[in-house]
């Protein structure tokens, strides 16, 4: 086990320029600021939905509901895209390229600000 981790320091250290305990420290750093930001969506979301729900039956609006469900979803899809990002890395694999679709990040976040 111990030939393991060093072996994963060096490889880090190779790979980065930085000792083991920086690079971690970063990618710590940036895995908390992540899953904190989207928790911060998912609580948002809820409690929008909880308001939405505790309306009159006559003035809630399903198309709404429905939304704030999808988003509930859609991050929590990404908070498990995020984790299983980070388990990847920590298995020393290559990251796959992939592209980036600006114009869906540019959706979510104009939908988001319509409920603000």
């Amino acid at each position: 086990m111990t030939n393991h981790i060093t072996y994963v320091n060096q490889k880090l250290v190779e790979l980065t320029g930085l000792p083991a305990d920086a690079l971690i420290g970063q990618i710590s750093t940036g895995i908390d600021h992540e899953i904190k930001n989207l928790l911060a969506i998912l609580s948002g979301a809820s409690k929008l939905l909880v308001e939405e729900l505790d309306e009159p039956e006559a003035r809630r609006d399903p198309q709404a509901i429905r939304e704030l469900a999808d988003d509930i979803h859609r991050v929590v899809r990404r908070m498990n895209g995020t984790v299983n990002d980070f388990l990847s890395f920590a298995k020393m694999k290559d990251p796959a390229e992939e592209p980036v679709e600006t114009d869906s990040i540019l959706r979510e976040v104009i939908h988001l600000l319509r409920f603000k």
